[in-house]
């Protein structure tokens, strides 16, 4: 399962869960002095009475899940993971609470505070205790984004959450998950580092996916309450160690720090190496480090990003490993996938390299028994066996031009791994000769792991 994050998805660093809409109570209760009766979840917001109609209580082999909602569809909801009868900081990535105030917005997430848990005990179905809590959540704008205020940080709200209090009779015990089911977790973004020596643990890892200049880019921003650490990363960079930039036109490799109140500061040096990556399944894994200053030199001040890493995850693609590009009359055409189709053309095995970037599509054809070599495109099939490039400016709209000349490059074969690498490039025009448009397909690359 993967998470998808584009352009406008905050993704929380623990699990947050999606609730409803907050109003001022005037329940006579509210100061509550009585004991907690049975069947109760309350608590004091900002000092406005909490008092749920429902709850919930769920304990499986890993964590317990407290809930109390309101009519109004107002929620506390509390994880403590490896739960046992004592006291657990709600301020961690597995022990949180969240409270959601309304509106379909992000709900408020604990950043300190603690529960207590007097009795647990399954086999009553018994779970008491008390809790306490600050939570804050970004504001976010009408595209779904954090607002930034004039010093360049994320804006925030928090609330109080005191008076904490549970005596719920009605816990469940359950295996493999909530309602018996087995239980696939969704996997959460991870990011850390050190920042001149101290640890930087964001509440907050935010991933969009943008295009720019024909570039597909991944923008991963993590957000403490203070401080903001930027990597823009380019979809298709392999494995291994790259060098970052300091001033990025949108489509390079670039870390950015920049802390409350300051200016952003952007890498030189700095360098990423990317230790796993799959585009089809959705997650890239790699380690960081880099000097922030000012490439504009409106400050003087240097900060040492260190022993960074992360993990993100995304929508993977089908035929998101297999990487293609190329340029098309001089504009850069890097489609996210090449999908791969074998085929048999009268009795020739032949492959298929078919990619889309928004409505154009390039495909390259060529046998599967190529070897290592260079080789004559053609515009027309006859054998089977031969190398063919099509190129279509708008799918389903116009007409389809034929490489009437270029040349294909196998540079790398292996058997075993399925590996083919080469390059390739050719005049692309209509077969018929009824359309006198050429275009100029070069520069192509392909890098491509046989089926």
């Amino acid at each position: 399962m993967k998470i998808t994050n584009i352009l406008s998805v905050l993704i929380l660093s623990f699990l947050a869960i999606q609730f409803v809409s907050c109003e001022k109570d005037d329940d006579s209760t509210s100061g509550f002095d009585l004991p907690i009766s049975d069947g109760e979840f309350r608590a004091k917001i900002n000092g406005s009475t909490f008092l749920a109609s429902e709850t919930e209580a769920v304990l499986d082999s890993a964590k317990l899940v407290l809930a109390g909602t309101k009519a109004n569809g107002e929620e506390i909801r509390i994880i403590v993971a490896n739960p046992t009868e004592g006291t657990f900081p709600l301020s961690e990535a597995n022990t949180t609470a969240t409270y959601q105030d309304g509106g379909g917005t992000l709900p408020y997430v604990s950043i300190e505070g603690e529960i207590t848990i007097d009795v647990l005990n399954p086999e009553d179905s018994l779970v008491s205790g008390k809790f306490n809590f600050k939570a804050v959540r970004f504001l976010l704008n009408d595209n779904g984004m954090p607002v930034m205020g004039d010093d360049g940080m994320p804006q925030t709200e928090d609330i109080n959450v005191t008076d904490g209090g549970f005596q719920l009779t009605n816990l469940v015990e359950v295996t493999g998950g909530i309602g018996g089911d087995p239980i696939e977790p969704e996997p959460e973004h991870e990011f850390m580092a050190r920042i001149d020596g101290t640890n930087f643990n964001p509440h907050r890892v935010l991933l969009s996916e943008t295009t720019v200049g024909g570039v597909s880019m991944f923008k991963i921003e993590a957000f403490s309450l203070r401080e903001m650490i930027r990597i823009d990363v380019p979809r298709n960079l392999g494995l291994g160690t790259h060098e970052m930039v300091n001033m990025s036109d949108g489509t390079k490799l670039i870390g950015i720090y920049r802390a409350l109140n300051g200016v952003g500061l952007s890498s030189n040096p700095g360098e990423l190496t990317i230790t796993q990556v799959n585009l089809e399944e959705g997650f890239l894994t790699a380690t960081f480090k880099f000097t922030a200053n000012d490439p504009l030199d409106r400050t003087n001040d240097e900060v040492n990003i260190t022993n960074g890493t992360f993990t993100i995850y995304f929508e993977g693609v089908h035929g998101g490993n297999n990487i293609l590009s190329a340029k098309v009359d001089g504009v850069d055409y890097n489609p996210n996938a090449v999908v791969l189709e074998k085929d048999v053309v009268n009795q020739y095995p032949v492959v298929r390299m078919k990619t889309n970037v928004d409505d154009q599509e390039l495909t390259i054809q060529f046998p599967e028994t190529i070897r290592v070599g260079t080789y004559t495109m053609t515009n027309e099939v006859q054998v089977g066996n031969e190398v063919m490039g099509i190129y279509t400016p708008i799918v389903n709209t116009t007409i389809s031009y034929y490489s009437l000349e270029g040349t294909f490059t196998v540079t790398e074969l292996d058997r075993q791994t399925g590996i083919v690498e080469g390059t390739f490039e050719f005049t692309a025009t209509d077969r018929t000769g009824q359309d006198e448009t050429v275009y100029e397909i070069t520069d192509g690359t392909f890098n491509i792991i046989l089926p």
